[in-house]
């Protein structure tokens, strides 16, 4: 169902004014809200010299009307901290906050980023932590829904530790 509506908008400073009208079309999802975890959360350590599999759970709660759409992003920022501006309908944090940008972690082209499973090369990032986001999107639906684990990526293991002299 859906639900159309006219709204006008008032604009002004101490010099001007304008005023406009938008149409606004308000749809309602016709099934329940899905669920999306990651299965390694809150966090995960992983060496960078080995690959690595990420997995996520889905529970869409029998809503196959809309088209799924998945995606893994990387984030810089260490932590999946919940603030005001970096909250996801989940409660989980997906977005850096608009005032201070922070960069999506380019992966090598051959990693899918849009399946339920993240394979993750060795050596595809560099030692450091980062936030490591799954989302669940539904097509034509402004409805997203993500689950974050704090990744941290360390330096190989020396060989002098894997065997002992």
């Amino acid at each position: 169902p859906a639900c159309f509506s006219l709204c006008q908008v008032n604009c002004s400073n101490l010099v001007s004014w304008v005023l406009a009208q938008v149409e606004v079309n308000i749809s309602v999802l016709e099934c329940e809200e899905p669920e999306v975890q990651v299965v390694q959360a809150p966090r995960l350590a992983i060496w960078r010299s080995q690959p690595t599999l990420v997995e996520a759970s889905v529970d869409l709660k029998g809503c196959v009307r809309y088209g799924a759409q998945y995606l893994w992003q990387i984030y810089s920022k260490p932590s999946c901290d919940n603030d005001k501006d970096n909250q996801m309908s989940s409660g989980a944090v997906a977005r850096p906050p608009q005032s201070l940008p922070v960069p999506v972690i380019r992966l090598p082209v051959e990693v899918d980023v849009r399946r339920l499973q993240l394979s993750l090369p060795k050596m595809a990032l560099v030692t450091g932590n980062y936030s490591l986001v799954f989302s669940l999107s539904y097509e034509g639906v402004p409805l997203r829904k993500a689950a974050c684990l704090q990744l941290s990526v360390m330096a190989a293991r020396s060989v002098e530790k894997l065997f002992p002299p």
